[in-house]
């Protein structure tokens, strides 16, 4: 549902040009998103609202940049969806080949 890390609401946060907010204990993201450990929930409206409107700009301009790797074309372009899943097929199979050497 909503409650892994691999969840699909990270990705339809981003096709729908929102800044993902994520509630969770040591979960890394990129600066485009916030993250809020769970024992700050009480005040996850505070946390959100202190957020300058200079910061929150950037966040989402950080979005709409990662927004082209998750769309898919018919015709593939440079960085989209279909670009981003053989690049890393092909940086899982290098880094294979890097270890068994």
């Amino acid at each position: 549902m909503g409650y892994e890390v691999n969840s699909s609401r990270i990705v339809e946060a981003l096709y729908y040009e929102c800044v993902p907010v994520i509630i969770a204990d040591n979960f890394v993201l990129s600066p485009s998103e916030v993250v809020v450990a769970e024992k700050d929930i009480p005040d996850l409206k505070k946390i959100l609202q202190g957020i300058s409107l200079r910061k929150y700009v950037s966040m989402h301009g950080c979005v709409k940049g990662l927004q082209r790797h998750f769309l898919w074309h018919a015709r593939p372009l440079r960085y989209d969806f279909l670009h981003m899943i053989l690049h890393s097929i092909w940086l899982s199979r290098v880094n294979q080949v890097e270890l068994h050497e």
